[in-house]
């Protein structure tokens, strides 16, 4: 009897160390469509809850106004992470996902964020393109956000080969090891090179990436697998124009490198998605927005 006694003991205070582990979520989504963004908002809270490293608290009433307030979203669109970060622990979470849905290119484009409220950092994202013409469609987006958006902790759990949270080792033979997310955002060359330095990377090491490993196409990115098994998504969004005259570099999704290509014209290698044909390197105008993905050497 006592050994049953200190059994159910011993599992509830598991259960509780298992729960108390977890980290809270508060799930807002924006976008124009109320009905879209309630079903998109549901299905991730839905995923965060049925996770074993989150738990989702209810979008409430009150934080959303109050980010509303705040931020002033339903006039001017824009979320500043700072803020989110600064309600989220007003609130007692630990993270925030952010999704927005908008248009680009005749379509629907859904993003998300995941924030560290602790220092307003973006531990992972997700995105995608969509007609959002009917509900299976809607869950089908919402199942590629959730699975991009706890991608890193289920990495986390069943890859050894990381030298760093975020990081994997695919075995590449510069020993490069490639972040598993978007930096988050489009930026500017010059943006890229002043927020993140040495951590983009290298034309030579963007190169090794598309001629060691495996490119498999995959919704609007591709699974890219190195010599090791281990692998990745590259996902980057459709870029945009910040130059002044509104010219364009490449008009695909595609990834800087810091490394100049041309130094007449401070023209920078990008790594880009060409249509269907797989990645190619090509140089682009440094005034565009592109996606940033960050390795360590």
């Amino acid at each position: 009897m006592k050994s049953k006694f200190f059994f159910f003991i011993l599992l509830s205070l598991l259960t509780f160390t298992a729960f108390a582990q977890q980290k809270k979520v508060a799930v807002y989504v924006t976008g124009e469509q109320s009905g879209v963004t309630k079903v998109l908002g549901d299905q991730l809270v839905a995923a965060f809850s049925k996770s074993n490293d989150y738990k989702a608290i209810e979008r409430t009433s009150s934080f959303l106004a109050e980010i509303s307030k705040e931020q002033g979203y339903q006039r001017t669109g824009a979320v500043d992470d700072k803020e989110i970060s600064r309600l989220g622990k007003q609130f007692g979470v630990q993270y925030v996902c952010v999704a927005d849905i908008s248009e680009a290119f005749g379509k629907k484009y859904v993003s998300a964020r995941l924030i560290n409220v602790e220092n307003a950092e973006i531990v992972s994202s997700a995105n995608e393109y969509s007609d959002l013409n009917s509900m299976e469609e809607l869950i089908r987006v919402s199942d590629v956000l959730k699975s991009q958006l706890l991608n890193l902790k289920l990495n986390v759990r069943r890859n050894t080969a990381r030298v760093a949270e975020g990081y994997t080792d695919l075995g590449l033979p510069s020993g490069t090891m490639w972040r598993d997310y978007d930096a988050g955002g489009l930026y500017s060359y010059s943006e890229a090179i002043n927020k993140f330095g040495d951590r983009l990377p290298s034309k030579e090491q963007l190169e090794e990436l598309i001629n060691e490993c495996q490119w498999v196409k995959i919704n609007n990115g591709y699974k890219v697998t190195g010599p090791n098994g281990n692998s990745i998504t590259l996902q980057s969004a459709w870029p945009r124009s910040n130059c002044p005259d509104g010219s364009w570099g490449i008009g695909f999704p595609g990834y800087w490198s810091k490394t100049i290509k041309d130094e007449r014209y401070d023209e920078p290698w990008l790594l880009f998605f060409w249509a269907n044909e797989g990645p190619k390197m090509y140089g682009s105008l440094p005034c565009c927005g592109y996606s940033v993905r960050l390795v360590q050497n």
